[in-house]
């Protein structure tokens, strides 16, 4: 019940009558509230599901044994696929494009790495970053900006030249070989599924993978992984 709130055409109405300055502070105080009593931060239970996939998997792992890179992090706490990782001691290295996110996310979790940048599949030095409204829906993508305002009714706040980062550049300098688990968590609005398949799985691996749906498929991975879930947004591999 809670959940379809959070997903309601009603709410949805009032986002957009706040002003967009106003708007993550008034969701910040909601979601504190809904989350208390939720067990879950994600929107689809997404970090209930990353356990129980390390559970069947793996043995033994405690929280702290865990680094999980958060590409396209969003919010710190609201529909937040790491957050209860990080409250457990899990290693976190937080990568997103929106600034005023990460204001916010360095404040509520100062001990994770957080990267303000843009994900490209190619060296460059900057990215054009539509920040929409709601937030969860912006993006790099010129085309998914497009289809966001026209069929999903997004509101474009401005367009903003922001840092750019390979994927690979960002595991270079972050990959901790100490831990046990490695997770890679990418959503980053129609660009996932192109920034994946440009990455060489033989340089660093990852346990998990956790992708934001598109036409990515286990063969497109070469370090031959097995979706092992599927959800409304998401596939879950994991490394065979």
């Amino acid at each position: 019940m809670i959940y379809n709130f959070i997903n309601s055409k009603l709410l949805k109405k009032i986002y957009k009558l706040i002003p967009y300055k106003y708007n993550l502070k008034f969701r910040n105080n909601l979601f504190k509230f809904l989350y208390f009593l939720l067990p879950s931060n994600s929107l689809e239970f997404e970090d209930i599901k990353l356990k129980r996939l390390i559970d069947k998997n793996y043995t033994d792992i405690k929280y702290s044994d865990i680094q999980i890179f958060d590409i396209g992090a969003g919010h710190p706490k609201i529909h937040s696929n790491t957050y209860k990782f990080h409250k457990k001691g899990s290693s976190i290295v937080a990568v997103d494009a929106n600034q005023d996110l990460l204001n916010i996310y360095k404040k509520v979790r100062p001990s994770d790495t957080c990267i303000f940048a843009g994900i490209s599949t190619r060296k460059a030095e900057e990215l054009k970053y539509y920040k929409l409204e709601p937030w969860e829906l912006s993006t790099t993508n010129k085309e998914w900006y497009r289809y966001a305002v026209d069929k999903l009714n997004a509101n474009l706040i401005e367009v903003l030249d922001v840092p750019s980062k390979t994927l690979e550049d960002i595991i270079n300098e972050n990959y901790d070989k100490n831990k046990k688990i490695h997770i890679l968590s990418i959503d980053i609005e129609g660009t996932s599924g192109e920034v994946i398949k440009t990455y060489d799985f033989n340089n660093y691996k990852f346990d998990i993978l956790v992708i934001e749906k598109d036409s990515l498929q286990s063969n497109d991975l070469e370090n031959n992984y097995d979706i092992q879930l599927e959800d409304k947004f998401n596939k879950y591999f994991v490394r065979i």
